[in-house]
This record gives C-alpha cells, structure tokens and sequence, in this order.
C-alpha cells in the first residue's frame, strides 16, 4: 500500500490523519524514510501496515473500523452502567464525571514519582502522546493501563478510577 492511499484510508477509518512522528513510533520507521516515502509515494512494508492496524484497531486492507470488536471497553460506559442501578452508590456525582477527572489524578501520581512524561509514559506501556490524551481527558484509559497502573506503583483502583 503506497502512502498516499494509507494516509487516505487512515483519515477515513480513524477521523484523523496521524502526524508523521506519530506514524515513525507506531511503525518503527526512521522519520527520514516516512518523509522519502511521502516524497516518493512509496509503499509500506506488510509487518507496518499490520501495527497500524493492531494499534488503531482497524483494518487498512478491507477498509474497516474493528473498534467495535476492541478487547477494551470504554470503562465509564461499563462503571455507569454498573453504579447506575445502584442508588446508594450513583449519587449526584455521575461516575463519568468522576472518570473525568481521571487525568489529574494520573497528572498527580506523574509528579509524586517525579517523571516526565516520556518516562512515565514508557513505563505504563504508552506512547508519549497517548500519555498526554490520557492526562487531557481526550483517551478514556483501558484495563490493562490501569492494572499497569495499580502493579507497578500500588496505587488503589477506587483512587486512580474515581477519586474515592
């Protein structure tokens, strides 16, 4: 697949066209090749094509989204679903606006531990700008980020989840 019809495909599969940096770490390329094969329209290889699959949970060579077949359910959809049959917990406070605030948290876990986001990305298993859509609210986190996130600094699920 060229890199023109690449792009192309992303754009329409995912809403966005990835930036190239972005492309480099999700790939493994050298930025120097992603930018000569945009200037040549050059193909990528079959094993790139399929982490950009694997990482956008998509399909580039049948054109289709496979989020809906995601192993990681939206947690807020699944916490609200839980809480709210259950008076006495879901109270004024709805779960999502708790989730909401996920990103401070893990914003005041980063500087308890004094690392920058490269690092502390690197250590949850995310790509530095994943990191920081985590943090931004932007990316709801999935269950292995959080259990990542309770084996390695043993911090309590009810804390990180909802600030209880």
């Amino acid at each position: 697949m060229q890199y023109s019809e690449l792009i192309e495909r992303l754009n329409n599969l995912i809403g966005y066209i990835p930036s190239q940096s972005q492309l480099c770490q999700i790939t493994g390329i050298k930025q120097s090749t992603m930018s000569s094969r945009q200037k040549d329209n050059s193909r990528f290889k079959p094993e790139e094509i399929e982490k950009l699959n694997k990482h956008f949970g998509i399909n580039l060579y049948t054109h289709k989204n496979l989020s809906n077949y995601n192993s990681n359910p939206d947690i807020c959809e699944i916490l609200n679903e839980i809480y709210s049959h259950n008076p006495l917990i879901y109270n004024n406070d709805s779960i999502k606006d708790k989730l909401s605030k996920f990103g401070v948290r893990l914003s005041e876990l980063q500087q308890k531990l004094g690392l920058s986001d490269k690092d502390f990305s690197k250590t949850i298993g995310l790509y530095e700008y994943e990191f920081k859509e985590l943090k931004l609210g932007e990316r709801q986190p999935n269950l292995k980020i959080l259990l990542t996130l309770k084996i390695k600094y043993n911090i309590s699920m009810d804390w990180i989840m909802l600030g209880d």
